[in-house]
């Protein structure tokens, strides 16, 4: 959604007022073309007779009968009527309602079939509409009603400005009976829903207005917002909304501290508009929330005052064309976001059976059992169940305890390893050699008389090994070594010492004992 370019559609309002004065100067930009494709519902031939009293002539206009034959690259315009129309600049007539109404419904049709992103409204005037046979209010009643939703909020827009409005187009003899709790927990609810999916704001705060002067005044000078108002945002706290108040109008517009809230709530027209357009007239926003489709409008009206002088600010039109457009991609990303959220399940729920019992290393202990099972990225990285953890610090504990049980069992044994030698002193390899020499004596039960051989243990050891007590004869170069006699005992047993263990690597003595042998043949070669 982020990429694709997005058909926005565009009704005329009332052709007598500002309305196409103030599309045209946009559109006359051609900048909008890189970021939507404009689908204007009207007739091109009151397009062109606008646009030629406001003299635009680098804008090129696409005549088409359907949205289907729209062209992303200019400016398309879809007749909604074929006869010829008397413009009446600056009136109020009955015409003007009814190419207006034309208009809208035929965007609207365009809109429910899915066919456009957003629609951005031209003013229209009440009267030449009800003139005309127009049996709502306003564009908000009728879109609500056409879009089957049950509730919406008319919210004013002026970059970080939003202001909603609790009653719409009602006399204020009828805004005090009207407001309920219910109903401004809805538009509440409403503004919540809408600054979060359509703006972009996470948690937003939100500030209700009181509806009589200083917020009732603790009941002094009304009661509403202690029967009405402070039960509805206490009902909203309670739904994790972020709302305050009540506050008095002119005070909080007054001192300023509107700016620190993402929303404020008004409770009728008057009490909303009149900061809102005092702040920001000339570039606010009419934003419809509450309805499946994003719809905005100038905060102005038709403006019959100045129609038809080229004098028309169009501004405020501008920016409601930008909202519409970010506003489409900002829903469109949220929806996509928390539409397909997980499934919420239950501990209770889940299956937890011992055979899905999954150990730490994310394999089934049948699977464990099986020789030379490869596990591939998939299997490593999968994790135990949530029901199955008080199952699988059992198992992990009667390993450790079974582990420890068999290194204290291997701690007790005499390690006779040539790597564990290395860890050994002098002293301790001359006592396990003697231990191994008198094991040996005793497997072979033959009685000998055990002589003790007398040496100092702090004898520093020169070689690593002894070599193998015979008589060889020396080269003629080589000075020939003295005889020793090698002690005897019993049976002509011959005593010899059990080669003390080096500190070197097992490498280092076989080294040492190949180079012993060699030299040993080499020197029975002599001989012989």
């Amino acid at each position: 959604m982020t990429n694709k370019r997005l058909k926005i559609g565009i009704s005329v309002g009332d052709i007598n007022g500002i309305g196409l004065e103030v599309i045209l100067k946009t559109l006359a930009d051609k900048r909008i073309l890189n970021w939507c494709t404009p689908i204007l519902y009207g007739s091109t031939k009151v397009a062109s007779y606008h646009k030629n009293i406001i003299k635009i002539k680098d804008l090129s206009l696409h005549n088409i009968n359907d949205i289907h034959a729209a062209n992303d690259n200019v400016v398309n315009v879809v007749n909604c009527w074929m006869e010829n129309v008397k413009i009446t600049l600056g009136k109020c007539t009955v015409d003007g309602g009814k190419y207006a109404m034309f208009s809208l419904e035929q965007a609207t049709e365009d809109l429910l079939a899915g066919h456009l992103d957003a629609l951005v409204t031209a003013p229209i005037n009440k009267k030449a509409m009800q003139m005309s046979g127009f049996e709502y209010p306003g564009h908000t009643e009728y879109l609500t009603s056409r879009f089957q939703a049950k509730e919406n909020l008319m919210l004013m827009v002026n970059e970080d400005l939003r202001i909603g409005l609790v009653t719409n187009h009602l006399p204020i003899s009828q805004v005090a009976t009207t407001i309920t709790t219910e109903l401004v927990l809805r538009k509440i609810e409403l503004m919540n829903e809408s600054l979060k999916m359509d703006f972009g704001i996470d948690k937003p705060a939100i500030a209700v207005l009181g509806l009589n002067p200083h917020a009732g005044d603790g009941g002094v000078l009304g009661t509403e917002e202690i029967d009405v108002i402070i039960p509805a945002i206490e009902a909203a706290k309670n739904k994790g909304i972020l709302a305050i108040g009540p506050y008095a109008a002119d005070g909080l517009f007054g001192s300023g501290n509107f700016a620190n809230f993402d929303g404020i709530l008004a409770m009728y027209h008057d009490q909303g508009l009149v900061p809102f357009k005092a702040l920001s007239f000339g570039e606010g926003i009419n934003f419809t929330a509450g309805l499946p489709i994003i719809r905005t409008s100038p905060d102005h009206g038709t403006g019959f005052d100045i129609a038809g002088k080229n004098i028309a600010d169009f501004r405020s039109f501008r920016q409601s064309l930008y909202l519409a457009i970010d506003s489409a991609k900002q829903r469109a990303e949220y929806i996509e976001m928390t539409g397909n959220p997980l499934k919420v399940v239950a501990v209770n729920d889940m299956d937890a059976s011992p055979d899905d019992i999954i150990d730490n290393d994310g394999v089934a202990p049948e699977e464990q059992n099986k020789p030379n099972k490869k596990r591939n990225r998939k299997d490593r990285e999968q994790k135990p169940r949530k029901d199955n953890r008080e199952q699988s610090k059992d198992t992990n504990q009667k390993k450790a305890a079974s582990d420890n049980k068999k290194a204290t069992k291997n701690a007790n044994k005499p390690n006779h390893n040539k790597t564990a030698k290395t860890n050994l002193t002098v002293e301790e390899r001359l006592a396990l050699a003697a231990e191994k020499k008198q094991q040996t004596e005793q497997q072979n039960k033959k009685g000998a008389s055990q002589k003790v051989v007398k040496k100092s243990l702090e004898q520093p050891v020169e070689k690593p090994s002894v070599k193998p007590i015979e008589k060889t004869i020396a080269s003629d170069n080589e000075p020939q070594p003295k005889e020793t006699k090698a002690p005897v005992l019993d049976n002509n047993i011959v005593e010899t010492m059990e080669p003390i263990p080096t500190l070197t690597d097992d490498n280092q003595e076989k080294n040492n004992d190949t180079s012993s042998e060699n030299k040993s043949n080499n020197n029975k070669d002599h001989t012989n």
